[in-house]
């Protein structure tokens, strides 16, 4: 949530936690979903870094790719709830 503020607000400021916890006691159960939902995908990640052989090079393509679906859910979030957060 820190870098989403800092990424729409353009400095360094927007990243005080009063602001970014303000932010996630307005809208606490999206927040847990996404929360988990980056849980769940990094689990995922590491499970698949335990596959033998191919493992460790799918590892490092799914991080990557987890971490593009978990920032997109947060982007999904934040504008789902644009009008609440302000």
């Amino acid at each position: 949530m820190g870098l989403l503020t800092v990424t729409l607000y353009d400095s360094i400021i927007a990243i005080n936690p009063i602001t970014v916890i303000g932010a996630i006691v307005r809208i606490p159960l999206d927040y847990l979903v996404v929360v988990i939902l980056w849980f769940a995908l990094y689990e995922l990640m590491a499970l698949g870094a335990l596959i033998p052989y191919v493992g460790l090079s799918t590892s490092y393509l799914s991080c990557f790719y987890f971490t593009m679906v978990a920032t997109r859910a947060l982007g999904l979030m934040y504008f789902a709830n644009r009008k609440r957060l302000g």
